[in-house]
C-alpha cells in the first residue's frame, strides 16, 4: 500500500501533481502492482466522518490488495 499526503483538496491533489504517477512507478520497480487509488482530501479545521461511499471504496481495495 503506498500513501501520500497533501493539505490540498482531492480534486486538486489527483490532477495537478504527478504523485500517483510517482507512487506507481517506484512500486514498479520494487515489484509491487498496485491494486487501485483512493482520493480522500479537502482542507479544513473540523474533523471530517468519512462518507459510507468511502468507505466501502477503502474497504475494496484493501480486499483486492489481501487477496493479490
Amino acid at each position: 500500500m503506498l500513501v501520500a499526503a497533501s493539505g490540498a483538496p482531492a480534486l486538486i491533489g489527483r490532477h495537478l501533481n504527478g504523485t500517483l504517477r510517482s507512487l506507481k512507478t517506484v512500486s514498479r520497480y520494487l515489484g509491487a502492482k498496485p491494486v487501485g487509488a483512493l482520493w480522500i482530501g479537502g482542507v479544513t479545521e473540523r474533523e471530517v466522518e468519512l462518507s459510507p461511499k468511502i468507505g466501502r471504496r477503502a474497504r475494496a481495495l484493501a480486499d483486492r490488495m489481501a487477496t493479490g
